[in-house]
This record gives C-alpha cells, sequence and structure tokens, in this order.
C-alpha cells in the first residue's frame, strides 16, 4: 500500500508540473510508475523492513524515532543521487520529484506498520 500511495504521488506531481503541450502519454506515465515502484519496493526491502525490526524490538511503542530515521536515511539518498547526477535541480524540484514521494512511503509504512501490530502511541 506504501509503495502505491507514493508512486501515485510521484506520477501525480510528474503530471502536474508537465505542460498541457507536452503530455507525456499513458505509457510513459506507466513505465514511471513501475520505475517509482521498483525503487520504492528496493528502499522499503533494503531500509525500511529492517529499520523497522530493529526499532520495534529496541522501542516497541514509538513510531516517531522511526519515522525520522527513516526519512533521515532517504534524504542522504537523495543527496547522493544529486550529487552523483551532478545536475543543478531548483531546491524545488528536488522537494517535489524526490523528497515528497519519498516522505509519503515513510509515514505510509510507518503509520500501517505499527497500526498493524497494535503498539502505536501517538
Amino acid at each position: 500500500m506504501s509503495l502505491l500511495t507514493a508512486s501515485a504521488v510521484y506520477i501525480g506531481v510528474i503530471a502536474a508540473r508537465t505542460p498541457d503541450d507536452q503530455s507525456l502519454g499513458w505509457l510513459a506515465y506507466a513505465r514511471l510508475a513501475l520505475l517509482a515502484l521498483l525503487l520504492g519496493l528496493i528502499y522499503q526491502t533494503l531500509v525500511l523492513l529492517p529499520l523497522f525490526r530493529w526499532f520495534r524490538r529496541v522501542l516497541p511503542k514509538r513510531r516517531a524515532p522511526f519515522i525520522v530515521t527513516s526519512f533521515v536515511i532517504w534524504l542522504d539518498v537523495c543527496a547522493g543521487l544529486v550529487a552523483i547526477t551532478n545536475a543543478s535541480y531548483r531546491f524545488v524540484d528536488i522537494v517535489e520529484y524526490l523528497i515528497l514521494p519519498g516522505l509519503v512511503l515513510v509515514l505510509t509504512f510507518a503509520a500501517l506498520a505499527y497500526d498493524r501490530d497494535g503498539g502505536s502511541s501517538r
């Protein structure tokens, strides 16, 4: 569910930022959605799930440290990607294209995972 939500946010941002005269077509949006799902799945498998297991063992009733740590790792990954590509992006573009879908992924994953376990304290 968190993967679909983050991918939908990513595609929504791209669709909103694309001018009407330069519409990408449904096939391009489908490819971008698949790429977003793949990247989200990799992040969820390699970062969120192990981090969740560790935080549930150390701090079983607290979700805020998990959210903050997961999002900081996402920011580090985004900063690394921007540095590797050596592209000059505006900060607003980075926030919309990279950080916003990652934040949605982390928040949705945390909400679903902690609520499913029944150990959430808000």
